[in-house]
C-alpha cells in the first residue's frame, strides 16, 4: 500500500452506524500531498481543503478503499465523537476528591467567586438555592442605564435582594435587566461555581456552594472591547465586596490581549 493510513482494511465492511452522515456517507480526515481534485473527481467524494497537509473527504463507503490507491494520500483516520467533558476535566485537576466527603469536602461555601466577564444569566438553575433564592450576592453591569456603585461613574449595580425579586416576577429582566448575549461568562460562571441543578447535580463546578459576584465588562467611548480600566474597576469592586462581607474571594478573569 502506498500509505501508512489509520483505517484498517479489514475493518471496511464493519463501520458503525454512528460513523455514517445523514446521507449514509463517510467522512475521513487525510493528511496529504498535491491536489486532491482528481480524488473528488474518480471517487465522486467531496474534499474540503483544512491546510496545505490535511483536509476532510466525504464519500461512500464502498470506495473508501479506492482512496488507499492515490498516492497524494498519506494518512487517513476517522473523526471522533466528542461530548461534555466538564466531570472528567474535574477528577483531572483533583477537584472531585478535594469536594468529596472523604477527601477534605470541599463546596466553596462561605467563599466568593468573582466572576468578570460578558455577564451571568441570573436565571439559570446552577446559580439558584434549592430554596428559589439567587447565589449572585453582587452584579454589576458596567454599560447598564441604572445606579452605578458607590465610587465608579457610571453602570447599573444590582443586589441579591433585587435579583431575588426578579425570579419571582413572571419577566425577571424588567426588574434586573441584565442579560449575557455571549454566553462566556455565563460557561465561565458555571465551571467556578455552578451547582448542577440544571443537571440534577450531575454537572458541577469547582465551588457549588459559593456565593457569586459578578460583573459584566462594558466599554469605553466607541470601542467595541472591553479596556484594562474596566477589568481594573471590575477587581476594586468585587474586592470592596469581599472586605465589607468579611469573606474571601477568588476571581476568574478571562480575558486577555497581545497588545504590550
Amino acid at each position: 500500500m502506498p500509505n501508512n493510513s489509520f483505517i484498517r482494511l479489514d475493518k471496511l465492511t464493519r463501520f458503525e452506524s454512528e460513523e455514517l452522515t445523514q446521507d449514509g456517507l463517510l467522512e475521513v480526515i487525510v493528511k496529504y500531498n498535491g491536489n486532491l481534485q482528481p480524488i473528488a473527481t474518480q471517487l465522486g467524494a467531496d474534499v474540503e481543503i483544512l491546510s496545505s497537509d490535511y483536509a476532510i473527504i466525504t464519500l461512500k463507503i464502498d470506495r473508501l478503499a479506492d482512496l488507499y490507491n492515490f498516492p497524494q494520500i498519506e494518512y487517513i483516520e476517522l473523526p471522533k465523537l466528542l461530548t461534555f467533558m466538564l466531570r472528567e476535566s474535574l477528577e483531572s485537576a483533583c477537584v472531585t476528591s478535594v469536594q468529596s466527603g472523604t477527601g477534605l469536602g470541599l463546596s466553596g461555601s462561605g467563599v466568593i467567586v468573582g466572576i468578570i466577564d460578558s455577564g451571568i444569566d441570573y436565571t439559570h438553575p446552577d446559580f439558584i438555592n434549592s430554596g428559589g433564592t439567587t447565589r449572585i450576592l453582587y452584579l454589576w453591569d458596567q454599560n447598564g442605564k441604572g445606579t452605578p456603585p458607590p465610587g465608579f461613574r457610571k453602570g447599573a449595580e444590582y443586589t441579591q435582594n433585587q435579583i431575588n425579586q426578579a425570579l419571582l416576577n413572571q419577566n425577571p429582566r424588567e426588574i434586573v435587566p441584565v442579560e449575557d448575549t455571549v454566553g462566556h461568562g455565563t460557561a465561565v460562571a458555571g465551571i467556578a461555581a455552578g451547582n448542577g441543578a440544571a443537571s440534577k447535580g450531575t454537572e458541577k463546578g469547582v465551588a457549588p456552594n459559593a456565593s457569586i459576584i459578578a460583573v459584566k465588562l462594558g466599554n469605553t467611548g466607541n470601542e467595541s472591547f472591553t479596556r484594562t480600566t474596566e477589568i481594573m474597576r471590575a477587581v476594586k469592586y468585587i474586592s470592596d465586596h469581599a472586605l465589607a462581607l468579611y469573606m474571601p474571594v477568588a476571581m476568574n478573569i478571562s480575558y486577555g490581549t497581545n497588545n504590550g
